[in-house]
């Protein structure tokens, strides 16, 4: 009996100390951490970074990986480009990952183990075009109000890159289109000279498009102008790292970014796990490249 006592005692303290021990070496997402230069500010594009990520136990120590029975996933991924990076793991914890940006402005880098996010990812930051580098604008076009549905649809790409060539060049003022239409870029109204009432020329608004949503029917339309260089100057800052509101008349929006590059529109900040309306950065996700 006492011998059998003595030895159930040792297997409850073995298995008490192996449970320790595996329990040590079992990550612990919520305090596993990402950090270094990549994610401040100041870093140019074509420049070398990096960043570590630090793997962390329930009682928040570091842990090996181990031995290689979990998988460690990394993407860094900016509106319309994909960065390589080069990752070494040190064995004490943590992982060193380098890279060098390739375009400008808002980028996420998303990080996984065994597939599920950890700490701190998705983890948004901006990166600064160099000297002489090529940056990004939205390609704009030009629509104009359907008098029916009251909703705005694109001139042909004809029409608008006349406009949008005009606009360029002089801020606003009239050109004259198929002979009978008068674009005024700056009341932002096309006159119809081929169609008139008892005191008047049909005159329709028109808008220059740069940011837009898709409805229900997967059609695109373009933000208004107030509401769109909202969103450009949040992409410019680097503040899609939260939701971004906007004001649709008396309604209020929130459009966010993935770490794919895509952005969403949702009618509540905390909507931004679920659906949405997918937004685009430039008419058919299209930018003009040019040297800062």
């Amino acid at each position: 009996m006492i011998t059998y006592l003595s030895y159930f005692r040792d297997y409850a303290a073995n298995r008490q100390t192996r449970n320790t021990i595996e329990s040590e070496c079992v990550p612990d997402l919520s305090r596993c951490i990402v950090y270094g230069p990549a994610l401040e500010e100041g870093n140019e594009v074509g420049q070398e970074t990096y960043f570590t990520i630090e793997l962390r136990n329930c009682n928040d120590n570091k842990i090996c990986n181990a031995n290689g029975k979990h998988t460690l996933n990394v993407t860094i991924t900016g509106s319309h480009s994909k960065n390589d990076f080069e990752a070494k793991e040190n064995e004490d914890g943590t992982f060193y990952v380098t890279f060098v940006p390739k375009g400008d402005g808002n980028h996420v880098i998303e990080i996984k183990l065994d597939g599920v996010p950890i700490g701190n990812s998705p983890v948004h930051v901006s990166f600064n075009a160099a000297k002489g580098n090529i940056m990004t604008k939205p390609v704009a076009h030009w629509f104009v109000q359907d008098q029916t549905t009251k909703k705005f649809v694109p001139y042909s790409n004809e029409d608008s890159e006349l406009i949008e060539k005009h606009f360029s060049q002089w801020g606003g003022g009239i050109l004259t289109i198929r002979e009978f239409l008068k674009i005024d870029t700056t009341k932002n109204e096309e006159v119809n000279m081929s169609q008139r009432s008892l005191f008047s020329y049909l005159t329709r608004p028109i808008l220059r498009g740069t940011w837009f949503w898709q409805d229900d029917d997967y059609l695109w339309y373009p933000y208004d102008t107030s509401t769109a260089t909202i969103l450009e100057k949040a992409f410019q800052e680097n503040k899609f790292h939260e939701n971004v509101c906007i004001a649709e008349g008396k309604k209020v929006r929130f459009v966010t970014q993935f770490p794919d590059g895509s952005f969403r529109q949702y009618r509540q900040s905390r909507d931004a796990k679920a659906g949405g309306r997918l937004v685009q950065r430039g008419y058919m996700g299209q930018l003009h490249e040019y040297n800062s």
